[in-house]
């Protein structure tokens, strides 16, 4: 448990709380994914007190002359709860890094810990990986938009840009310019005016060999000319003064 117990009965109205439909479900401190994750196990909450085992189960509800007739491992939550921890042991302790600007309009804010502050270009060495900051701001969406250019691979991890509707394949090399258009059309979501076509110009000037989308299946081939296609033929209506729309500085400038 955390912190100072309060007896027995506590922790009994714990695990009355966690009772359904004639079940107790438990996070078991005992399991594989709690000797695993250490300080990562995803049962941490902040708000966790109590940590269970079946045996401690058995010995509390003995407590009211109740036994427990079976114990059963359930697969789903217990998968939830291993990947969960997996990341937490890969994540915990280190810094978030974003934007400068989506630091001060929101992560400064939001982060448990001050966020690490990047520069328009400034690039994070992974160990082998050279991940560069590029803001596009307003493209497709908010203020601190910006996207990720891995240089080693030549990858634009281009978040909402050529966000795709229904299923496909993970990695295509076929057209998807046309399914880009269809999306937008349908979601509405990209700034008014030229904002995101030229963005899209400028990005290509990167010439991405791998365009990884959020949405939708990711492009392998020549990104620089399929970015320069999409901004040709983004629709660029309802217009808005360029002078209305902060550019926030474009790569930097």
């Amino acid at each position: 448990m955390v912190g100072d117990s309060a007896g027995p009965d506590e922790a009994l109205a714990v695990l009355d709380r966690a009772h359904t439909a004639g079940r107790i479900l438990i996070e078991n401190r005992a399991s594989f994914a709690a000797s695993l994750g250490g300080a990562g196990w995803a049962a941490l909450g902040p708000d966790a007190r109590y940590f269970f085992t079946v045996e401690a189960v058995r010995r509390l509800i003995a407590r009211r002359d109740q036994v427990v007739r079976r114990a059963r491992w359930s697969f789903q939550p217990s998968l939830y709860m291993t990947w969960q921890t997996l990341l937490n042991s890969v994540t915990f302790g280190h810094d978030v890094a974003f934007g400068a600007l989506g630091c001060r309009v929101s992560l400064e804010d939001m982060a448990d810990r001050r966020p690490r502050s990047l520069a328009p270009r400034e690039a994070i060495d992974l160990g082998g990986r050279r991940v560069v900051v590029v803001p596009t701001p307003h493209a497709p969406h908010n203020l601190e938009a910006q996207v990720l250019y891995e240089e080693t691979t030549r990858t634009l991890l281009c978040g909402d840009l050529f966000t795709q509707l229904g299923p496909g394949p993970a990695v295509t090399t076929d057209y998807l310019i046309d399914a880009a258009l269809e999306a937008e059309g349908v979601l509405r979501t990209a700034a008014p005016g030229g904002t995101v076509p030229r963005a899209l110009e400028q990005l290509a000037d990167l010439e991405p060999r791998t365009l990884a989308v959020m949405h939708g299946s990711s492009f392998e081939g020549d990104g620089g000319a399929a970015l320069r296609e999409l901004a040709r033929a983004w629709p660029v209506s309802p217009a808005a003064p360029a002078a209305d729309i902060a550019t926030a500085g474009w790569f930097g400038e």
